[in-house]
């Protein structure tokens, strides 16, 4: 039989295992991640966006341009046409946004301070 006590103690020491701290919840490294990436076309000279044709694209965080390239294109479009990967200001993705590092999803997220299913990738046809 229990004291109030002891049993006070077991049902404390239960309740604070159900908890999650923050650290935890966190995206790991190798877990994958979702990226909204959209079609452009060129109408009259201009880039223009193509509503409604934006999905969602699973990378990991570390990717690399090209691979978000070849990711984007594979699920996205012709696979047999040539293909750039701009970002929403409609600028190519080769460097990091405002330094000469190369692109890496993790840090442009981190520069952006927003999640990645909130960053936007466009693809439009090289011409």
């Amino acid at each position: 039989m229990l004291t109030f006590e002891e049993y006070r103690k077991k049902k404390e020491v239960e309740r604070k295992t159900k908890f999650v701290r923050k650290e935890e919840k966190k995206i790991k490294k190798n877990e994958a991640v979702k990226v909204q990436v959209g079609l452009v076309h060129q109408i009259d000279g201009q880039l223009r966006k193509v509503k409604g044709r934006t999905i969602p694209v699973q990378l990991q965080p570390s990717c690399d341009a090209r691979t978000l390239l070849s990711t984007s294109v594979e699920k996205h479009a012709n696979r047999y046409l040539e293909y750039v990967i701009l970002y929403p200001d409609m600028s190519s993705v080769c460097f990091s946004p405002g330094n000469l590092n190369p692109f890496s999803l993790e840090a442009y997220k981190n520069d952006l301070l927003k999640p990645y299913s909130k960053l936007y990738f466009w693809l439009c046809e090289k011409k």
